[in-house]
């Protein structure tokens, strides 16, 4: 602590300095509320028995992560193993002014307590449960109309299609735009789709309100690229992204040509890459496929694009020579 000055040069000498902040400390106690022991595999052994009473003296602005680590040091425990309370449990990053901690208060410090491996099984096999409870629940919601404020409009015939719009506002941007300004959806709740099929938009509904689209991996290139059409008009990222997942698992000389096709107008760059390179190592047998020779006469600009990739006209997207980037430092220094 910071010592007083003598008393030469009088009143004056002193109003001249600043005066020395030595109220900045601040004593208190840190007490065990239990025996604070080292356990190992072999043996247990007490540092601190219940009661036992040790005085600090830290600065009122110091982080406590620095009496953490100090009193496990002192009483040869590990510093993960205590916690400590004083109204409530304290933080590495409050200090003895952010809790209100006055001279002669005391911290109490416990032993710190670890779940079971079984408690920790039972606890995830409970978050499971509860999760897997609340999709169904949400799932559920896709079949009861009663409560239902927008309606689609879809296809030629106007085919009607309901859902919530809090589920369109909560997971699609472009819906939440639509339906928060003064656009005549907001107003009417009535959305036109003439573009696209009932079964489409089913299954858009299906991924809002479930984030999966159960039977996708059966849909057919056309399904396909009639979600890309949906997805891309709408600007559902993520959507797109689990289409095009599915999509690259399911592609065949068959139904290349119509993949690359679809991929190409609804901009989904991976899944185009993934139908170049099955053509580029499999050309012949596509050659021979009826469905892609029919594709291909049907849009030439197809072929084109096909050979152009074929004979590397084509770079490659993203850099040529990557930096591989630097892990940030996420080190936590105590002061």
């Amino acid at each position: 602590m910071a010592q007083n000055q003598g008393n030469n040069g009088g009143n004056n000498g002193n109003a001249a300095r600043p005066r020395h902040q030595v109220n900045q400390h601040i004593e208190f106690i840190v007490k065990a509320a239990e025996d604070l022991i080292l356990e190992g595999k072999e043996r247990t052994v007490t540092r601190v028995q219940a009661g036992t009473p040790y005085t600090c003296l830290m600065l009122k602005n110091q982080r406590f992560s620095s009496l953490f680590r100090h009193y496990a040091k002192i009483h040869g425990l590990k510093k993960e193993d205590l916690t400590y309370f004083f109204t409530e449990g304290l933080r590495n990053e409050d200090t003895p002014e952010s809790v209100y901690l006055q001279a002669r208060d005391e911290i109490i410090v416990k032993r710190r307590r670890l779940k079971s491996a079984t408690e920790d099984a039972d606890a995830g096999e409970d978050e499971g449960i509860a999760k897997d409870r609340y999709i169904a629940n949400i799932s559920a919601m896709r079949h009861q109309e009663d409560h239902m404020d927008v309606t689609f409009f879809v296809g030629e015939a106007r085919t009607e299609v309901k859902a919530h719009k809090f589920i369109l506002v909560s997971r699609v941007d472009y819906f939440t735009n639509m339906f928060g300004g003064s656009m005549r959806e907001a107003i009417t709740g009535e959305v036109n789709m003439e573009h696209h099929e009932p079964p489409t938009v089913r299954l858009m509904l299906e991924y809002l309100y479930t984030n999966s689209i159960k039977d996708l991996y059966k849909c057919t290139a056309d399904h396909v690229a009639a979600l890309l059409s949906l997805a891309d008009e709408y600007q559902m990222a993520d959507m797109k992204r689990v289409v095009e997942t599915v999509a690259k698992g399911m592609v065949t000389a068959a139904n290349v040509a119509r993949l690359i096709s679809a991929s190409t107008e609804f901009h989904a760059d991976d899944l185009h890459r993934t139908c170049m390179t099955f053509v580029q190592k499999n050309l012949s047998t596509c050659s021979r496929t009826l469905e892609f020779g029919s594709e291909v006469k049907a849009a030439p600009e197809l072929a084109l694009n096909i050979m152009q990739h074929i004979s590397g006209m084509i770079p490659e997207s993203g850099p040529t020579n990557p930096k591989k980037r630097r892990r940030a430092d996420n080190e936590v220094v105590d002061p």
